[in-house]
């Protein structure tokens, strides 16, 4: 039989069988729902690790009048990460020494909050987003917590995440050497210096007593990259 006449069009049977090609408007419109898609999952990861604050945020006037008005200047010019071409990269490293109630923790969490908000910003401004940091939170008693019990999972996270803060430094024991090892916040200090990484820390004790504590090594490596604060038994501005 002739092929030519049998009123099979062989091409469109092919083309049948190929997806159709998107427009340029579809591509980028997909492109875009990728990153969004991204980010929202990166943000969620982000808010798992972090504490359970929603009043914590610069706007919040009844929460930052609460604070130390040293405390919220001092994390308000603090960039937690900022745009290195499209990646976002770990900032300086902070060191806050503080008593109880004055919104030293509180600060850290608002100020990672709006770093993270300014990701999602530029991502609505159409901007590329590249590599993103990861962010981990604990205490110092929870890792004291975890080398009694001889287990290193929260360890080896924290050593490893890009921004890590440790809050309430100087209360929990962490300086101090379990048999034959090594005091869990001089090995975690140590871990995350020699990857260059960003190490925040919160203390209701001051300066100097964190020096005699940890030895000046580890203190170095708390402020080295970063900047500090010490207002310990330093009168609240009324």
């Amino acid at each position: 039989m002739d092929e030519r006449n049998d009123g099979f069009d062989f091409k469109r049977f092919l083309d049948s069988l190929t997806p159709p090609r998107r427009t340029e408007a579809e591509e980028r419109a997909k492109l875009i729902e990728y990153r969004r898609i991204r980010v929202d999952q990166w943000r969620d990861r982000v808010r798992s690790n972090l504490p359970i604050w929603p009043f914590a945020r610069w706007n919040n006037q009844d929460w930052v009048q609460r604070c130390d008005p040293r405390i919220v200047g001092f994390l308000r010019d603090w960039e937690p990460f900022k745009r290195d071409g499209k990646d976002w990269k770990p900032g300086g490293s902070v060191l806050v020494c503080a008593p109880p109630k004055h919104g030293k923790s509180t600060g850290i969490y608002a100020a990672l909050r709006v770093a993270v908000s300014g990701v999602r910003k530029a991502l609505e401004a159409g901007e590329d987003i590249g590599q993103l940091p990861s962010i981990m939170w604990t205490t110092e008693a929870a890792l004291v917590d975890e080398q009694r019990a001889y287990r290193t999972e929260l360890l080896e996270r924290c050593s490893q995440s890009s921004i890590l803060v440790i809050d309430e430094l100087g209360l929990a024991g962490g300086h101090q050497a379990p048999v034959g090892g090594t005091p869990v916040i001089m090995q975690l200090l140590g871990m995350r210096h020699d990857r260059g990484l960003s190490t925040c820390v919160t203390s209701g004790v001051g300066r100097v007593s964190l020096e005699s504590r940890y030895g000046g090594g580890a203190y170095r490596r708390m402020t080295e990259r970063g900047r500090m604060l010490d207002i310990v038994g330093r009168s609240k501005p009324s």
